[in-house]
């Protein structure tokens, strides 16, 4: 992989702080790092109430850069 890794190292540890932060009453964050094929996939995973689908889509159509970055990002189910 080949990235920024100043860039890469604040963007996670930006989500791992969100995660701290949002997560529900439980306060479990959990966090995979799994590599298949060519790729590289981060989840990080709470249980608080997530970003509603309207939030997630302005955000989305923001900047065309940051959806490319976002693009598998989605909204919790019972976000408001």
């Amino acid at each position: 992989v080949f990235c920024d890794v100043v860039k890469i190292e604040q963007v996670i540890y930006n989500l791992i702080n969100n995660a701290i932060n949002y997560t529900g009453e439980d306060k479990v964050v959990k966090v995979f790092l799994t590599a298949e094929n060519d790729k590289i996939i981060l989840e990080i995973i709470d249980s608080g109430k997530g970003i509603s689908q309207e939030k997630l889509s302005e955000l989305l159509n923001a900047n065309s850069k940051f959806t490319l970055l976002l693009s598998g990002i989605t909204a919790a189910p019972n976000s408001a």
